[in-house]
């Protein structure tokens, strides 16, 4: 995993989880796209730590398996 995947991971992430809590605090779309929002936002940012840490080596199974379902549902 380069560094640009990783970084794109985790603001992907980050942007995903701003926007669930600015959808929360709107009145213009429904509630629970927010929180969608933010489930989806905390695993990908989740996500981009397959490759740090002790996973450095090997990589992080749980991360790499969830890694392209939640790209999926995020696209949704």
């Amino acid at each position: 995993m380069a560094v640009g995947e990783h970084l794109g991971y985790l603001f992907t992430g980050a942007w995903s989880l701003l926007v669930g809590a600015a959808i929360l605090q709107s009145d213009v779309v429904p509630a629970w796209l927010g929180v969608v929002g933010i489930v989806v936002g905390a695993v990908l940012a989740l996500c981009s730590l397959e490759f740090v840490g002790p996973f450095e080596r090997g990589g992080w199974k749980v991360a790499a398996a969830m890694t392209p379902v939640i790209y999926i549902a995020w696209s949704l």
